[in-house]
């Protein structure tokens, strides 16, 4: 009867339209964004086994693989598009902040739900997150000139955001916790980005009414680098040869950044205009989680259907 409640496309729905209508419950969700990343990260890392996550030695092609996408193809893609459409200053710097930043955190979950190669994501996710304490300062005081970048934010994301996650999903592997966790799996990971989206777009309900230029210009330049990022990439990488799993990976890291850590190095460094950018881009990328969730929801009908067609084969040959 409650189905709904656990689908995907429903929850990220209701999210986006409770953070329009409701905004002032924004301020009581926002402390928890990040335990809500946090918890979805560990569920969608469960099922990797210790050994891989362990093999360091791997972590130089996921490293080049995390900077070639999210940097120098969706950051590329970020700044040539602001030059073009962005004529604010303070919008602009706020366009550059999203650009220098890593791979957002909901790489991993998709990663899992498309069946991509999960621990290509985990490292590369890892390594864009190390690379980024050379890139985001350098980046930022290259084009604006700011000075004085809080690494110690970007490292507390780093810790909050992978390795403590990444300890606690071993400690779910005791006493088989995890065949738990993974009944659940689908629930947590769809409530949890609902807290993160309806917060987004709570705090920043003001901002997206109050300045409809901005809003339909960023929103565009998030569509364009999103949805069709995903086209481009998709059909580039298959032409190429590469394989389904890693092709997942590699779209998506090169179609999602981290827009929330975007903005509170905004608020940090800057002010709350600076911040609008990366909270539009966030409000879009709850329309491209719902796109992600279609395809993820066609691949299981098909699936099925040819179950159900092997199935069928198998007991006509039985006769």
């Amino acid at each position: 009867m409650f189905k709904f409640l656990s689908h995907r496309n429903f929850i990220l729905s209701l999210a986006f339209i409770l953070g329009l209508s409701c905004p002032q419950l924004a301020e009581w969700t926002k402390s928890l964004t990040i335990p809500a990343l946090a918890l979805v990260m560990t569920v969608s890392i469960v099922q990797i086994p210790t050994r891989q996550i362990l093999n360091w030695q791997s972590l130089v092609k996921p490293l080049a693989v995390g900077v070639l996408f999210n940097y120098l193809f969706l950051g590329s893609l970020l700044l040539i598009s602001s030059r073009w459409f962005i004529m604010s200053e303070a919008i602009r710097v706020g366009m550059i902040l999203v650009a220098s930043a890593p791979p957002g955190i909901a790489v991993i979950p998709f990663t899992s739900l498309l069946g991509g190669n999960l621990i290509l994501s985990l490292l590369a996710l890892f390594g864009t997150y190390l690379s980024a304490f050379l890139i985001m300062p350098g980046l930022l005081f290259l084009l604006t000139g700011a000075e004085g970048f809080p690494i110690s934010r970007l490292f507390l994301a780093l810790v909050e955001l992978i390795i403590l996650p990444v300890l606690f999903s071993r400690l779910l592997l005791f006493k088989d916790f995890y065949k738990s966790v993974l009944a659940w799996k689908g629930t947590i990971v769809n409530w949890g980005f609902f807290v993160v989206i309806f917060t987004v777009i709570g705090l920043n309900q003001k901002n997206f009414l109050a300045q409809p230029d901005i809003l339909i210009k960023i929103s565009l330049i998030a569509l364009i680098t999103a949805f069709l990022g995903f086209i481009l990439l998709n059909t580039i990488l298959k032409k190429m040869g590469i394989n389904q799993q890693d092709r997942i990976s590699m779209i998506l890291l090169g179609t999602i950044k981290n827009s929330g850590f975007a903005a509170a190095i905004a608020l940090t460094l800057f002010d709350r205009m600076t911040s609008i950018p990366a909270a539009i881009i966030s409000a879009v990328y709850a329309f491209y989680m719902i796109w992600l969730g279609g395809k993820e929801e066609k691949k299981l009908k098909i699936s099925k259907k040819k179950y159900s067609y092997n199935y069928k084969n198998i007991k006509e040959e039985k006769k």
